[in-house]
């Protein structure tokens, strides 16, 4: 399996460059649109429109940061597997992978050596809930949400 996915990305390789392009313009651009509606309710009140703080959700809170990340990365998971149907399993992963690498990676590899020794548990708490809950909703999202149903 994993090696028909090496294969259908080193075949098709402007489609996966397609595919991480596609990713990051879709991620980048959900996550721009987030922030804003994020903060509409400190926007709504300071402009004297509305004061809808009571009911907004706080993104700064744990259980909203995973909920709306988790659904802005699974949303780009499933743009990526939606455009590349036919290749979605390899596209997504690669998507993935990149992500990881570009966007992950660099911020955590700094902090898990400052970490490691210090028996600092909620640093890895907090990584493997990160990982479980904002990174698997691209794959998630991105293969099974757009596979062919009419089967």
């Amino acid at each position: 399996m994993i090696a028909s996915w090496i294969r259908d990305i080193r075949d098709h390789k402007w489609l996966a460059l397609r595919a991480v392009a596609v990713g990051w313009a879709a991620l980048i651009a959900l996550w721009i649109v987030t922030v804003r509606l994020a903060f509409l309710d400190e926007w709504l009140f300071a402009r004297g429109l509305a004061d809808v703080r009571s009911f907004w959700p706080d993104p700064r809170r744990p259980f909203f940061h995973f909920l709306i990340g988790g659904i802005v990365n699974g949303l780009a998971g499933w743009i990526v597997g939606r455009f590349h149907r036919q290749y979605r399993a390899a596209m997504v992963l690669l998507f993935f992978i990149s992500l990881l690498a570009v966007s992950d990676l660099p911020r955590f590899i700094p902090a898990a050596i400052a970490n490691w020794g210090a028996g600092h548990a909620r640093f890895w708490e907090i990584v493997t809930a990160d990982f479980i809950f904002m990174r698997l909703p691209v794959i998630a999202a991105g293969i099974w949400g757009v596979r062919d149903r009419s089967n």
